[in-house]
């Protein structure tokens, strides 16, 4: 067998054992109440290449792409799409572009000062949520029932939902012309 073979081997048996593990962890101490989510992260910190090198990110990116993918159908289960006829949705979408507005100043700033390259996807990565790591978290301790649950889930929502339509418009689209302004704006 291969030494990449065998690397990608164990770093697939690395991380299935830290995701196996999780939920023992979590039981271990219930007063601490620590989500499970917290339990992964810190997981994936020590195996990773900055601690203890036991598992390599390329080796499982085909798995790590499929959970992501998992993420975000959850997130779109939890939904309830006419929350965004009522007022948290409606809010939603505002907060959403005036963080867009805000990013795309703060952004443009950082471009002119030479910091950043990448000014739509650094900008539209300011205004997303994580909604697929705190739902569990949220779910675990009863709180997306009431007016809370109402105005989290439709913020979270936007926040994932409307950046990565932005982005795939941005890639999918002939951003010809938006790259120019990019190049112009940033040789101001």
């Amino acid at each position: 067998m291969s030494d990449e073979l065998t690397s990608a081997l164990v770093s697939l048996l690395v991380v299935a054992l830290v995701a196996a593990l999780a939920p023992f962890i979590v039981a271990l101490v219930p007063r601490l109440r620590v989500p499970q989510v917290v339990v992964l992260i810190v997981g994936g910190i020590i195996v990773g290449p900055q601690v203890m090198h036991l598992a390599e990110p390329k080796s499982i990116e085909l798995l790590s792409n499929v959970g992501l993918g998992f993420i975000f159908l959850l997130a779109g289960y939890e939904l309830e799409l006419a929350l965004f006829r009522q007022r948290p949705g409606k809010l939603a979408i505002v907060a959403w572009v005036a963080s867009a507005v805000i990013a795309g100043v703060v952004v443009g700033l950082l471009a002119v000062m030479g910091l950043v390259r990448a000014f739509v996807p650094v900008a539209l990565g300011l205004t997303t949520t994580a909604l697929g790591t705190l739902l569990p978290i949220l779910r675990d301790n009863n709180m997306l029932r009431g007016s809370f649950g109402s105005y989290l889930l439709a913020g979270g929502a936007v926040g994932v939902f409307s950046p990565i339509v932005a982005i795939a418009i941005f890639l999918g689209s002939n951003a010809a012309g938006f790259s120019v302004c990019c190049r112009c704006w940033q040789s101001l």
